[in-house]
């Protein structure tokens, strides 16, 4: 159904202050749920690789149930990971602005065809992105210095982490080029519109 791709666009929006955090360490994101098709597992193994170069940041829905120990359930670090459910929805935009990159680990399986709304809030923040080129990731995302794709492997996914995280021209073409591309693809009103013209 699409977005209103704004609200995460602001240039207004202030940073979310996530306690936990060292200050020294850029910041790794994953917004999100802790279902096996969104590669949780697959994210905690290029952490491991990382070592402690990244704080890890989950931003966990709850409709999986009552909240779980995520750190322990997939092998994240505890000392550089933090989780944190939010009850009010108005706070992703900010917490997505205190982002270094935004990762989106997706496994190569059946359920992982489709393009998952959250990419769309990745895109509109306007915050590099580090995912893996899963399905139509690869396409969506090509035209954009401001993403770095990954095969679905816990090395590759790591180094896309680290270029997109830590590149000033990385994301400095996240800010111009990745709200357009959300605009483009998961914009409400955009996505209304294409769904009349299917139907004329």
């Amino acid at each position: 159904p699409g977005l209103r791709t704004a609200e995460f666009s602001d240039p207004a929006t202030v940073p979310a202050t996530i306690p936990g955090l060292d200050p020294g360490r850029p910041v790794a994101m994953y917004v999100g749920s802790t279902h096996a098709y969104q590669g949780l597992d697959l994210l905690a193994a290029a952490q491991r690789r990382l070592g402690h170069a990244f704080s890890f940041v989950l931003v966990l829905s709850r409709d999986a149930g009552e909240p779980e120990d995520a750190i322990a359930r997939f092998g994240f670090d505890p000392e550089c990971t933090v989780v944190l459910h939010p009850d009010d929805p108005g706070r992703l935009p900010s917490l997505l602005a205190a982002a270094s990159v935004l990762v989106h680990a997706r496994p190569d399986c059946p359920d992982n065809r489709n393009v998952q709304s959250k990419l769309g809030l990745y895109l509109a923040s306007g915050r590099p992105i580090a995912a893996t080129d899963v399905g139509d990731y690869g396409p969506l995302l090509a035209p954009s210095r401001g993403c770095r794709l990954s095969r679905p492997d816990p090395v590759r996914l790591a180094a896309a982490i680290a270029a997109a995280g830590t590149d000033p021209g990385v994301a400095d073409a996240a800010r111009r080029e990745n709200p357009a591309i959300a605009r483009s693809h998961f914009e409400s009103s955009e996505n209304a519109a294409r769904l009349l013209r299917i139907y004329d």
